[in-house]
């Protein structure tokens, strides 16, 4: 990149071609243009995609001529993308991963949710995603509307009511359980989210279980049949502990000693 700053030969070449023209001057430490023609070529490490914005760094080098800055990588069309990841999609260096979406949505009107999810695990353990994140995003529903059923099956309990956020997280947790049985995580995919285990837990309290397993309807009729039956003395004693409960006073407290 310094070289850049002062060499306009230097801005007409990628990172990779600039050793064809150019040699590392050990004396002086810096960059000089070759006498003779070479062969030699610059090379780059193989940098996995799970590497997150150092694997799209890489790409970009190999395209972009004359960078002067880290900035400059970025910049596609006189425009600076936020990330390299970006700048590769501006330049179409990347696909949308549109083929896989696809793939794993039809396959959900045949197969299991489960097999979905494997399906998701081993896109990404052949790292054929180009992101893992945006591919989860719009397949979501293939990949987690089982998770009632599985989790019914898993604590015992059947009738199983569940939050959006708690099956959000469920299903993340049996991808994750997957992926450490490869050897990977989600913590290593880059924008991917990690399970809350709160949230998980929360599912296996059977007292909360319980206690929101019911039909309010229901609950209102049995209700109002059991209060018809109070005499006087109990509906003074029942009003006196709701009024209590609904003022956050101490004197239900005090009625239930007697």
């Amino acid at each position: 990149m310094e070289c850049n700053k002062h060499d306009e030969d230097a801005r007409k070449l990628s990172y990779v071609e600039f050793p064809t023209k150019y040699v590392w001057n050990k004396s002086d430490k810096i960059w000089t243009k070759r006498k003779t023609k070479s062969k030699a070529l610059g090379r780059l490490n193989h940098v996995s995609p799970k590497a997150g914005d150092i694997y799209y760094l890489r790409i970009l080098l190999n395209k972009i001529k004359g960078p002067t800055c880290y900035e400059d990588i970025k910049k596609i069309n006189g425009i600076v993308h936020d990330s390299y990841k970006d700048a590769c999609y501006a330049l179409g260096l990347l696909d949308d991963d549109r083929e896989y979406i696809s793939s794993i949505n039809e396959t959900h009107h045949w197969a299991t949710t489960s097999f979905c999810r494997s399906l998701f695990v081993m896109l990404i353990t052949s790292d054929s995603l180009s992101s893992p994140a945006h591919v989860f995003e719009e397949t979501y529903q293939c990949l987690s509307d089982d998770v009632i059923h599985v989790r019914e099956q898993e604590i015992g309990v059947r009738g199983l009511k569940l939050k959006e956020d708690a099956i959000f997280n469920l299903t993340l947790s049996y991808i994750e359980k997957s992926l450490l049985s490869c050897g990977l995580s989600l913590k290593q995919i880059p924008n991917m989210s990690f399970p809350d285990h709160r949230y998980i837990q929360e599912s296996c309290n059977m007292l909360i279980q319980d206690e929101l397993n019911y039909d309010p309807g229901v609950i209102e009729v049995e209700h109002q049949d059991l209060y018809s039956k109070l005499n006087v003395e109990q509906k003074n004693v029942y009003h006196t502990i709701m009024n209590a409960v609904n003022n956050n006073q101490d004197k239900a407290k005090e009625t239930w000693r007697h």
